[in-house]
C-alpha cells in the first residue's frame, strides 16, 4: 500500500507554513520532502507543496493513480470556525477535497485522484513520534501553536495506540506565547524560534521577570498552565502590545535591552507543562 501524505499550506483549513510531502510504501518511509527546498522561499509561506509532491512521485517512477491514498494532518471539521459559521460538517469535508484535489489537477491534470483521509493535526505529530519511538509504551507531549483547537495534547502510547491524557485548548498556548516573545525580542515570529531557543543558554534567571510572567503572561503549575490576559487571546498585533507594555520596554532605546532579552529567553526555555 502506498500513501501520500502532505501538508496543504493553504488556507481556510491547513495551516499556511512548512508545506512537506512523505511517502510510505507498506508502513516503510520512501521519502520526506520539503516545499521551501524548491521555491527557495523559506518556510514556504501559503505555498501547497505541488513541488515536493511531484518530485516525489518522479523520483519513485510513479503517478498519483499508482497511490492508494492521500492523508492530511489536519481535520477541517474541528476547526472553531466551523462550529462558529454553523458549518455542515459533511460540506467542510468536500469543499477541503475540492481544495487539494483542485490544486493536484493543476499539474496533473485529470488523473484518476486517490481518496483523501484527514487526521487530527495533534494527532499526527504524536504518531509520528510514537511509532517511530519503538517503543511499546510511551508518554507523548505535543506542544504547538494551535492545531484545529488545541494548542498541547498529552497522550499515552500503548500497544500501538495512543489515548489523550489531558488536553490544553486555544488560545491556552505555550507555543503561541513563545512565538510571541519571539516577536517581542525582534525576530520573525513562525521563524525565529530557534534563534530564541538558542540564545536562551546566555540567560540568568530573573526572580522579577519570572514573577511578571506568572502574573501578566502565563501562569505555569505543576497541573498545567493558564494564559493571563484577554489580550493574548486575540490578534498578534495585540498580543505583541500586550507583552511589549507588560515588560515596559521599547528595544530599540532601553539600555539595559541585551540583559533582559537574555534574562526572558532562558525563563521561556524553563517553562514546562
Amino acid at each position: 500500500m502506498k500513501i501520500l501524505s502532505f501538508k496543504p499550506s493553504i488556507p481556510p483549513y491547513f495551516g499556511t507554513h512548512d508545506g512537506a510531502v512523505i511517502l510510505l510504501e507498506d508502513n516503510k518511509i520512501i521519502s520526506i520532502l520539503e516545499e521551501e527546498r524548491f521555491t527557495r522561499v523559506k518556510h514556504a509561506e501559503g505555498q501547497f507543496p505541488i513541488n515536493a509532491i511531484s518530485i516525489t512521485l518522479n523520483m519513485n517512477n510513479l503517478t498519483l493513480s499508482d497511490i492508494d491514498y492521500i492523508t492530511i494532518p489536519f481535520e477541517p471539521t474541528q476547526w472553531p470556525f466551523v462550529k462558529q459559521k454553523g458549518l455542515k460538517h459533511s460540506e467542510v469535508i468536500l469543499e477541503a477535497k475540492d481544495i487539494i484535489y483542485d490544486q493536484l489537477k493543476l499539474k496533473f491534470g485529470n488523473l484518476k485522484m486517490p481518496p483523501i483521509t484527514f487526521y487530527n493535526h495533534h494527532l499526527s505529530h504524536a504518531a509520528s513520534a510514537y511509532y517511530l519511538s519503538g517503543f511499546d509504551e510511551s508518554l507523548v507531549i505535543t506542544v504547538d501553536g494551535a492545531g484545529e483547537k488545541e494548542s498541547s495534547v498529552i497522550f499515552k502510547g500503548v500497544e500501538g495506540k495512543l489515548k489523550e491524557i489531558k488536553v490544553f485548548d486555544w488560545p491556552n498556548s505555550i507555543g503561541e506565547i513563545y512565538t510571541d516573545i519571539t516577536g517581542f525580542l525582534g525576530f520573525k515570529p513562525i521563524s525565529g524560534e530557534g534563534q530564541t531557543m538558542g540564545l536562551s543558554a546566555y540567560g540568568n534567571y530573573d526572580k522579577k521577570i519570572k514573577k511578571l510572567f506568572d502574573k501578566k503572561i502565563m501562569k505555569l503549575r505543576r497541573s498545567g498552565y493558564q494564559i493571563r490576559h484577554k489580550k493574548l487571546a486575540s490578534s498578534w498585533k495585540d498580543r505583541f502590545n500586550y507583552i511589549k507594555a507588560t515588560f515596559a520596554i521599547d528595544i530599540l532605546e532601553e539600555k539595559k535591552e541585551k540583559i533582559l532579552i537574555r534574562n526572558m529567553l532562558i525563563l521561556l526555555m524553563r517553562s514546562r507543562i
